[in-house]
């Protein structure tokens, strides 16, 4: 055991010339004194070594003398130690220690549940444990003795709780008690002693005056020591520290010089009320506050010597703590909120507590972060109030829709929620650990609505770290605009959401980031209205026989006088050549004239074609006479001096020029 290795170390510090004397350097002797009745006080030592396996079974005659240990007065044999075998014998030494010992109460009930624990037989539910030394009690620690002298781990248990227990160091040969005048001086000499009791080497010498017994040195006062929480979650402490708390105190030097003299410590919760904690330096001074308790049966083990400035630092040895208290859950768990004192004091052999060590105030923490909270929508809001049809602007930004969370149970509901926004879905998986980066706001629980919402619209948050669209840091800014040229228009913006407990402790707890949901501010502006005409071409127009004017030989029938030409429109599909378009129903040819590029066309005359069937084509015989002042007209048909306009109408009565 460490303790038991700290405290042979800190005897050979202690007392160099006693181990001199002692054949196994890690055997080491203490007593002390403790009143009794009046004018009498019980002298109790006790011997250990660092390996109990060295000693157990073995023989041990006690010595005293009057006086110091430098006195010329004789050594007189007061008693043989060793292993008790009767109950009765046993009984009376448990009840001896017991007049000293500072937990007597609690030997019956320890003496059951290690018997338990030797025979292998767990204690059935429900147990009703002896509260009085009897003989049962007697006869099941010797059972467990004998147990002990062939099983180490029982062994181990029997010396630990032997050194809490004078009776029981006592009935296992390792202790001696006398009651002596409190106004005596006394020095024993523990030695082992062999075939026909001789004496074979002196083991401890121990000098012990009756009216001044031993107290020992305060402990550090206790530092709480949470569980570590892992940068790279989303927590802001862990669950693991929900409604307890873990503790590890500093040992002084003088304290550590003191350890041969101790065994382990009492931890005390007192409730925070009016009483001045640093007042209460004695144990009856601290459980005599209403609802104070020693929160510990056992002795608590230091399994490391902290320093009070190592003790309070976290990343010394952080998985090293002595205790951790919870109270008594499920039926009598801690509340959220309470707040306490803790002292702590070191235990003698006997069990008896120092003075308490300075106090240290620790308020119970919900540490169950609530449920995860989801975003339904992210809407465009427009300000119609804003708008300007003139100019065409209007302030516009992102609303952030939060789905609550239930509010049963109680310990999973949310007091509010936190708001953050990214440039990216997964921005959050990598930077979503620290509660504070990115958050732009809150919004409050609403106790019975399903949804609440954020208004992402403060213009005087702005991206700090953005560069140019390729260099730009995970900052961002509010998703606001308010013309189709502002930074933030077309641009999208993903938000998470982090519901928030109302627990006392700070920072309260989070839950994770919900999923990233998505906003865009969109250009509400149109563009310019179109003008010129609309021009529907279903049909591909053309003039027969190229620009020549029509002669007998082109087959349409005319004398060689005729003037004039064919006009030919194909019903065909532009895509599809080899569809014809139904619905085109007929079609006009103008003729007419104009002087200069860029005048009004002069309609002359014009001619109407209609249609036949599903014919592909239609033709029109067009003359031009000089009654029409075209006569001498010299040039092609699409000449500088008149010109043909051609336009299609189709069924719905639509035209369209060509």
């Amino acid at each position: 055991m460490k303790l038991l290795n700290s405290l042979a170390l800190g005897f050979a510090i202690l007392s160099s010339s006693l181990l001199a004397q002692n054949a196994d350097p890690l055997v080491y002797t203490v007593g002390n004194s403790y009143p009794s009745v009046p004018g009498k006080t019980h002298n109790y030592l006790l011997w250990q070594p660092g390996d109990v396996t060295t000693t157990y079974g073995k023989k041990f005659a006690v010595y005293g003398k009057n006086g110091t240990a430098s006195s010329v007065a004789p050594y007189v044999r007061l008693g043989i130690q060793a292993v008790q075998t009767s109950p009765s014998a046993i009984q009376a030494l448990l009840m001896l220690g017991a007049q000293f010992d500072h937990d007597a109460g609690s030997l019956p009930e320890r003496i059951v549940a290690l018997h338990a624990e030797a025979q292998a037989q767990p204690l059935a539910a429900g147990t009703v444990f002896p509260t009085e030394i009897n003989i049962d009690v007697a006869q099941k620690l010797a059972q467990i003795m004998s147990t002990a002298s062939t099983d180490p781990e029982i062994l181990q248990s029997l010396i630990s709780l032997g050194r809490a227990h004078p009776g029981v160091m006592m009935s296992m040969g390792h202790g001696f008690a006398i009651e002596v005048p409190t106004d005596s001086i006394n020095t024993y000499e523990v030695r082992e002693i062999g075939i026909g009791n001789t004496d074979i080497r002196a083991v401890g010498r121990v000098s012990l005056k009756a009216s001044a017994p031993y107290t020992l040195p305060p402990a550090g006062r206790p530092f709480p020591n949470p569980h570590p929480v892992d940068p790279a979650l989303q927590l802001v402490a862990s669950a693991k520290d929900h409604l307890n708390v873990r503790l590890r105190w500093g040992i002084s030097n003088t304290l550590r010089l003191a350890l041969p003299k101790a065994y382990g410590f009492n931890l005390y919760r007192v409730p925070k009320g009016a009483t001045n904690p640093f007042t209460l330096t004695t144990e009856a001074l601290a459980l005599a506050e209403p609802g104070a308790v020693r929160v510990n049966s056992l002795p608590i083990a230091a399994s490391d010597l902290f320093t009070d400035a190592e003790a309070a630092n976290l990343s010394l040895k952080r998985e090293v703590f002595f205790y951790a208290d919870d109270k008594n859950p499920p039926s009598d768990p801690f509340v959220d909120g309470e707040t306490f004192y803790y002292f702590v004091a070191a235990r003698d052999i006997a069990g008896h507590p120092g003075p308490l060590s300075p106090p240290t105030e620790v308020t119970m923490c919900d540490r169950l972060p609530p449920s995860q909270p989801s975003i339904l929508s992210v809407d465009n809001i427009f300000d119609f109030n804003s708008a300007n049809t003139a100019a065409r602007t209007g302030n516009q930004h992102l609303r952030v829709v939060i789905q609550q969370v239930p509010e049963d149970p109680v310990e999973n509901r949310a007091f509010k929620y936190r708001v953050y926004r990214w440039h990216s879905a997964t921005d959050w998986q990598r930077h979503g650990g620290d509660p504070n980066f990115n958050f732009i706001g809150e919004v409050s629980h609403l106790e019975g609505a399903t949804t609440v919402y954020f208004d992402d619209n403060n213009a005087a948050d702005v991206d700090t770290d953005y560069v140019n669209a390729t260099t730009n840091g995970p900052d961002t800014g509010a998703a606001i605009a308010s013309s189709q040229g502002d930074f933030n228009m077309g641009k999208t913006v993903w938000y998470t959401v982090r519901a928030v407990d109302a627990a006392s402790c700070n920072p309260p707890n989070q839950s994770g980031h919900s999923g990233a949901l998505y906003g865009v501010l969109r250009d509400r502006v149109g563009p310019e209205k179109p003008t010129g005409l609309i021009n529907h071409c279903y049909c591909l127009p053309g003039i027969e026989d190229g620009q020549n004017f029509l002669t007998p030989s082109n087959g349409y029938g005319v004398d060689e006088d005729f003037r004039g030409a064919v006009v030919r429109v194909n019903r065909i599909d532009l895509k599809n050549r080899e569809t014809i378009l139904k619905k085109i129903r007929s079609y006009e040819v103008q003729i007419g004239k104009f002087k200069d590029q860029g005048l009004p066309f002069e309609v002359l005359f014009s001619r109407t074609y209609y249609f036949k069937g599903m014919s592909p084509f239609g033709e029109i015989v067009l003359p031009i006479e000089e009654a029409e002042g075209l006569t001498g007209t010299s040039g092609t048909l699409f000449g500088g001096f008149w010109a043909v306009s051609l336009a299609v109408s189709w069924f719905g009565g639509f035209r369209g020029r060509i």
